[in-house]
């Protein structure tokens, strides 16, 4: 394959505990379901907002009690999030010439978390491009100015963006990571990102 293109892998559930302690794990997952579940709701009015918005928004609408100074904080961690054990070593296993970037994120967002997660990924590509979130096939397409389709390997541990992919016709890998899978099979399903530079080679 001449392209890996994958979502930041990271994990920000870590970082929020540093700022709410325990609660942080759950608060996480209801703000992460807010997050995507808007996306989705502005892609079906046929409408856009930044990422960042999106973020802030969602995360107003699951905890409107936090005190603004602190949903500021959370907000912020989203930039600064460590990276998966794996990814780094996946990443000079892979070629990072070789790798992109393919998020919702703006690429404010998406920039800053790889430089604190320190992964030297060069090619960012965000929706911020086409004005429509995933898994608009027109994401998808912002991969075509980097590789032919047929020698781009997407990659994703969210089940809802793999199978986005999928349906588009892509080439697809799953990272499972625990959380739920692709309705559409993949063509690849591994474990972690160590496991998928072993068998991408």
């Amino acid at each position: 394959m001449a392209r890996a293109s994958c979502r930041l892998p990271h994990t920000p559930a870590a970082a929020l505990a540093a700022i709410l302690g325990a609660p942080a794990i759950d608060l996480f997952a209801e703000w992460r379901k807010a997050q995507i579940e808007r996306t989705w709701e502005l892609n079906r009015r046929g409408e856009f907002e930044p990422f960042d918005r999106v973020t802030a928004s969602a995360l107003q609408k699951v905890a409107p009690r936090l005190e603004a100074a602190t949903r500021a904080r959370l907000c912020e961690a989203w930039l600064t999030v460590p990276a998966y054990a794996d990814a780094e070593a996946a990443l000079r296993s892979l070629g990072q010439e070789r790798c992109a970037v393919l998020s919702n994120g703006t690429e404010a967002m998406i920039r800053s978390a790889l430089s604190a997660a320190r992964l030297p990924i060069a090619t960012v590509l965000s929706v911020d491009r086409v004005r429509v979130y995933k898994p608009d096939p027109r994401v998808c397409a912002l991969l075509d100015a980097l590789a032919p389709k047929e020698r781009t390997l997407f990659v994703s541990s969210n089940g809802w963006d793999a199978e986005g992919c999928k349906r588009d016709g892509r080439t697809v890998a799953f990272i499972d990571r625990g959380g739920a899978g692709p309705a559409l099979p993949p063509d690849l399903r591994v474990a972690s990102l160590s496991e998928l530079a072993s068998r991408a080679q």
